[in-house]
């Protein structure tokens, strides 16, 4: 009935012109002032005292004040976020309120994973900006390396991410990244990352690994000397920038 029923909004949205307005979030305390606002001009209407206006004046105020200080508190933040999106590789990033988020897998999203998996994060950063790029044609992410054994080079605001999908060669040429996340059960061994990456980066599995996969190379990593994350087992995965990664 859920489904059913998101369908049907989403249907909505698809053919109606107008039906769906996007690109207005709020949060939980904005959404709390805008009632009291409504509530206190409705007192006003009904009392017609001019305390009443003044107070709704000084809710409305409070608003946009909330509404600046968060801008300027987000400006700053640049963070990378590798999304929990069962089957797919996706990341996303991010810069104060907007955002680049990309499907590395070259499969767009669909809308129920843009609902519950993106635009969550969207609101809560009150995002103006989001651009979706299907795959890296066509997104300002400089990414390059894109070779045979699939792997992929992309470095924003100099941190460098390896995404590896296929077998990696150990005679590659060294490359001195961040972050490895790996696709797609891509074949690597703990030697061959740490001939062609060294020891220094954070491994991912991104949400299209299987669980067998993980299982198997988890604990070796580990013992190997890597941080190892599990995005389908942990959540989405946040680099913060110039500072230490957090985990969601």
């Amino acid at each position: 009935m859920i489904w059913v029923f998101n369908e049907y909004i989403f249907w909505i949205g698809r053919v109606m012109p107008g039906a769906l307005i996007s690109g207005v979030h709020v949060t939980a305390p904005q959404a709390w002032l805008i009632f009291a606002v409504i509530l206190v001009l409705l007192a006003f209407l009904a009392r017609r005292h001019l305390a009443w206006l003044g107070m709704a004046c000084a809710l409305m105020l409070l608003f946009a004040g909330s509404r600046v200080w968060a801008a300027r508190e987000l400006a700053p933040d640049e963070r990378l976020i590798f999304y929990s999106i069962p089957r797919r590789s996706v990341v996303g990033f991010w810069h104060g309120a907007a955002a680049h988020i990309v499907t590395v897998d070259s499969l767009p999203l669909n809308e129920t994973e843009r609902t519950y998996r993106i635009v969550p994060g969207i609101i809560e950063r009150e995002a103006q900006q989001v651009n979706y790029h299907t795959g890296w044609q066509g997104s300002s992410i400089p990414a390059n390396n894109v070779d045979s054994s699939g792997v992929v080079l992309a470095v924003w605001r100099g941190v460098r991410v390896a995404f590896v999908s296929g077998r990696l060669d150990a005679a590659r040429q060294p490359s001195s990244v961040d972050i490895v996340v790996l696709r797609r059960n891509a074949r690597v061994w703990p030697e061959t990352l740490a001939a062609v990456f060294g020891s220094k980066p954070t491994i991912i599995f991104d949400s299209s690994c299987k669980s067998w996969y993980i299982n198997s190379l988890y604990s070796k990593l580990q013992v190997a000397g890597w941080q190892v994350y599990d995005i389908t087992a942990q959540g989405a995965y946040i680099y913060k920038l110039y500072s230490a990664p957090l985990a969601n």
